[in-house]
Parts: C-alpha cells; structure tokens; sequence
C-alpha cells in the first residue's frame, strides 16, 4: 500500500509520527539511492507498507524556473522494485 499526500510535515511533527506509527515505511530512508535536489525543506513524502518492496531511488527534484521555484511543494520521485 502506498500513501502520498501534500502532508506539509516533516519528521519531528505529529503527523509524520502518526503514519509510522500505522506502520508505514518513509521510502527516503530506505531507498539504496538518495538525492535531495530540493531548495527548501523537504514537506512532501511517499510512505508504503509491504513487506517486499525494495526502493531502489528517491529523488526531491528542486528544479528552478527562470531563478525561482513554481510552488513549496517539490516533485517527488521514486523507483521502487515489487
């Protein structure tokens, strides 16, 4: 099961812990490559809960247009293997 949303979290917030606590994974902590191109703070996530899901990329990508970011929030990429 995957979980995405606009949470506007980050890991030292309540409803970060919440969706751990359900036993949902953050896949950029056990992603075996990890790249955070991202200008600003990381808000956004993909959380899953299956026990034979590897993730094998997680990518923030910050791209800037003309200087400046389009939004707060970053797309947010993610390879897994299932």
């Amino acid at each position: 099961m995957l979980l995405t949303d606009d949470f506007n979290a980050n890991p030292t917030t309540p409803n970060y812990q919440m969706v751990l606590d359900h036993g949902y994974v953050d896949s950029y902590t056990v992603a075996k490559e990890r790249n955070r191109e991202s200008v600003g703070k990381e808000i956004d996530y993909l959380f899953f809960k299956a026990p034979d899901v590897e993730v094998l990329e997680h990518r923030v990508c910050g791209e800037l247009i003309n200087g400046e970011k389009v939004s707060d929030h970053d797309p947010v990429f993610i390879r897994f293997l299932l």
